[in-house]
């Protein structure tokens, strides 16, 4: 019997957890990946805004929301199709300067990987693009009391129809955070 099965027998233990905590264990020990101890994971795991992962001083980050959509366009002059079979999800994130100064923002130094839950059920890993707005690639400078929307693009199946419940987690560092 599997560890994560025994796990789940003892309800007494899964009343005691906190919420977030007894839904990254769930996760886990549904899409494990090889080689992975999903208690190890889940004792590390904690949560965490996007401004504590990513901010800089006097920069904020929004979530702006998700949108389906059949493929994917920024301006003119670059069109993403998802595979057959498949839609895009596009998380939009407001980052603002609300400084005096211009900030550098560099994401990708940090190698993010992220992951999407959609309406409990649907998982994802982000799309790795070429697009200058794309959230786990961008680095650059927000101007002094400047915003700009980055975007974060998931691929998932044509039956879902709407995008209720957004779960949002990043590994970095060997370490999986929940971003509330």
């Amino acid at each position: 019997m599997s560890r994560c099965r025994r796990r789940r027998r003892h309800r007494t233990r899964q009343r005691r957890e906190q919420p977030h905590l007894r839904k990254l264990r769930h996760l886990l020990c549904r899409w494990r990946p090889a080689g992975w101890d999903p208690w190890v994971v889940l004792l590390a795991a904690g949560s965490a805004s996007l401004d504590q992962l990513f901010g800089a001083d006097g920069i904020q980050m929004t979530y702006a929301g998700a949108q389906l959509a059949p493929g994917y366009m920024e301006g003119d002059y670059y069109e993403m199709t998802p595979d057959a079979g498949k839609q895009y999800l596009v998380l939009s994130i407001d980052v603002t300067n609300t400084g005096a100064d211009g900030v550098g923002l560099d994401v990708l130094s940090v190698s993010p990987k992220f992951t999407v839950v959609l309406n409990q059920s649907v998982k994802s890993t982000a799309e790795t693009t070429l697009l200058d707005t794309d959230f786990s690639t961008y680095q650059g400078t927000i101007p002094a009391g400047g915003s700009t929307r980055l975007v974060l693009v998931f691929q998932v199946p044509d039956d879902v129809a709407s995008a209720d419940s957004v779960e949002l987690y990043v590994q970095m560092d060997q370490m999986i955070q929940i971003i509330l």
